[in-house]
């Protein structure tokens, strides 16, 4: 049987754009699934050829054709926006990370991370963007390495993107919110463990969840507060009511109380209490020994609630 071979193309020294252009193709087009990846310096196509002229060679961010945004009409989209829409018109679905996945993409192809909150921060060279330019300096001109080393972490994005997006909606739809003297709190019963991070970083001062299948309990308190990591760039929604992390700093929280009262309905379970005080952990990936909690939700809640 005759096999003909797939190409996409993009420039020399791909950038994060030309990565995720190629990326989406490669995961969500069965056809390109197998593409082999060419070089052309940019606004060039391979060996000269007319742009998607042929349907077996696709070009991205190079070659001014339909997946290229270089062109002077183009102001607010990038190539990988561009391929997201291409997938899409052929009937592939995307779902709501892959869009968000894309938007932020097309914010750094537009170099608009100089607008986000302190952009000159440390934290941001922690970003894909970043460690992809590190690897540019490393290893200069080994532009199938940046693509292959890219599309894994890319994978990697994604499927956290995915469960970042899952657990939100848990926390809207069956979240169980509830007040302490802290602050809010919101309880979850999901086998989603990002929830606890998810809900901090939506202002909830202690989150819990309760894993429906092992049943572990697992509830984390926000972390003391470094006034120097968002001062001065904070603009979340809840700054003007004091509920942000701006406003966290003197808030002493203390689990201790809460793992007294738990031994005391439950002393079969195993508890661990982190050395901070706002972590208090009942099973774990980390140790297989320890014993899953018999107390509801409800019953966490509760204690949380007069602790």
């Amino acid at each position: 049987m005759f096999f003909i071979v797939k190409t996409i193309v993009t420039h020399f020294n791909p950038d994060l754009d030309a990565v995720c252009s190629i990326w989406l193709l490669k995961k969500f087009y069965p056809e390109f699934l197998h593409a082999e990846v060419q070089f052309v310096a940019a606004g060039n196509t391979w060996q000269g050829m007319d742009v998607d002229s042929d349907p077996n060679v696709i070009h991205v961010d190079t070659g001014h054709g339909i997946l290229d945004h270089h062109q002077e009409d183009e102001k607010n989209t990038c190539s990988a926006r561009l391929s997201l829409e291409f997938l899409k018109s052929k009937g592939i679905e995307g779902d709501e990370a892959l869009d968000r996945l894309v938007e932020v993409v097309n914010e750094i192809d537009h170099f608009r991370e100089v607008y986000w909150p302190n952009p000159g921060a440390d934290r941001y060279e922690f970003c894909l963007e970043a460690m992809l330019d590190g690897w540019k300096l490393l290893y200069q001109g080994q532009d199938l390495r940046f693509i292959d080393w890219g599309l894994d972490c890319l994978d990697g994005l994604y499927r956290n993107l995915q469960n970042k997006v899952w657990a939100e909606g848990e926390i809207q739809t069956v979240g169980k919110e509830f007040t302490t003297r802290f602050g809010k709190g919101i309880a979850v019963e999901t086998m989603n463990d990002d929830i606890l991070h998810v809900g901090q970083k939506m202002g909830y001062m202690i989150a819990v969840r309760l894993d429906p299948k092992k049943h572990y309990l697992r509830i984390k308190a926000v972390p003391p507060h470094q006034k120097e990591l968002c001062a001065g760039d904070c603009h979340c929604k809840e700054h003007s009511k004091g509920n942000c992390c701006c406003n966290m700093a003197n808030v002493d929280i203390d689990l201790g109380k809460a793992l007294a009262e738990f031994k005391k309905m439950d002393s079969s379970a195993t508890w661990y209490l982190h050395p901070d005080h706002r972590q208090l952990l009942n099973g774990s990936t980390k140790n297989s020994e320890m014993r899953p909690t018999k107390l509801t939700l409800e019953e966490v809640i509760g204690v949380l609630s007069k602790i």
